[in-house]
């Protein structure tokens, strides 16, 4: 249906926002919902965009927040101009996100020499 393919576009122009957002370092970080545990400050970790790497990665801080507690300045640092957006951007990708919901916030810095293109 064509409200399909709009959402797909839709998406795809998300992705490749955050791509250069991440190569150009205006984005710093990510947010997932929930407690992962999968990954430790120090490790090493291939950044994935729209199921293609686009640079290698140090994890350099991990927190663990409730939505309510974020704030403008995480925002920035997850490339959004505003917490609103940030926050409209979260809803998208997990519908049933509340403002009580445990969130890791997983911050990286680029290792230089690794990045996949623009």
């Amino acid at each position: 249906t064509p409200s399909n393919s709009s959402a797909a576009s839709d998406v795809y122009k998300r992705q490749k926002e955050y791509k250069k957002k991440i190569l150009k370092g205006e984005k710093s970080s990510t947010i997932r919902l929930g407690k992962r545990k999968k990954y430790k400050v120090g490790d090493i970790v291939e950044l994935i965009v729209d199921e293609k790497p686009v640079a290698r990665a140090v994890i350099t801080k991990i927190e663990y927040l409730k939505v309510k507690d974020l704030t403008e300045e995480r925002a920035k640092k997850d490339g959004f101009h505003t917490k609103k957006k940030l926050l409209q951007a979260l809803k998208r990708h997990y519908p049933r996100i509340k403002d009580n919901s445990v969130i890791t916030i997983i911050e990286f810095k680029i290792m230089k020499g690794s990045q996949h293109g623009a």
